[in-house]
């Protein structure tokens, strides 16, 4: 008897660990949560931001903001350009002012926390003021939509060859992730490529007070294996 109490024992307290330890579902990217008209999320959510490549010809950085009544407030800024807005031997005519990690962005990952019930939106900071990710100069596209392309010649380029289409590049965007990609206030680009990057969510950890309810149920485990062969 005092081995089948322990079995059952065992099997309580085991699925309570599973319950307490295993990490919460990872947020579902959709349009409905993130997307053109603001990014909102029921519960505080972690995402994950990679950098891709920017093609501005100014120095940008590319930030999240909270709206508050009718204003927009930087929050965090996620990334930022180092330098003019493009590699070293870049140029407008052949690759419309490439900007890579590494070179003209040091620092390509990071991570930030939305919390729930705020209205957030990216914002592309130039040398022509801010552009939201709320307006027509930002592309968002979802594991759904498979990729995004683009230009990579700049406008001179396209100026110069009318009728003629500008090399392009392909970005796949995988599960659970989605492509943002925002054109600063310059018109002449042409395309919406000035920066690009990916996020993907992080999946949630126990709260402190899961952890303490874990802790709790172990050592009520123990103390009834204890108990047993006392």
């Amino acid at each position: 008897m005092t081995f089948k109490r322990n079995l059952a024992s065992l099997g309580l307290v085991a699925g309570s660990l599973l319950a307490i330890a295993s990490p919460g579902q990872a947020a579902s990217l959709t349009s409905d949560v993130f997307g053109s008209g603001g990014i909102s999320f029921d519960q505080d959510t972690t995402l994950a931001f990679d950098f891709l490549e920017s093609r501005g010809k100014y120095r940008s950085d590319f930030g999240v903001y909270v709206q508050v009544g009718s204003d927009r407030s930087l929050v965090e800024t996620l990334f930022s350009e180092v330098g003019a807005g493009y590699d070293p031997g870049s140029t407008d005519a052949s690759n419309d002012w490439l900007g890579t990690c590494g070179v003209t962005v040091l620092d390509c990952a990071v991570n930030f926390t939305f919390r729930a019930g705020q209205t957030y939106f990216f914002g592309l900071t130039g040398a022509s003021g801010t552009v939201f990710s709320d307006g027509l100069s930002t592309v968002f596209r979802y594991a759904s939509d498979g990729s995004y392309t683009y230009n990579t010649q700049g406008p001179n380029w396209i100026r110069n060859n009318p009728g003629v289409t500008p090399a392009r590049k392909t970005v796949a965007v995988g599960p659970q992730e989605v492509l943002v990609a925002i054109n600063d206030s310059y018109a002449a680009d042409v395309d919406v490529n000035d920066f690009i990057v990916k996020a993907s969510p992080v999946e949630r950890v126990p709260e402190p007070s899961a952890l303490a309810g874990l802790a709790i149920a172990a050592s009520a485990w123990a103390f009834s294996r204890r108990r047993a062969f006392s």
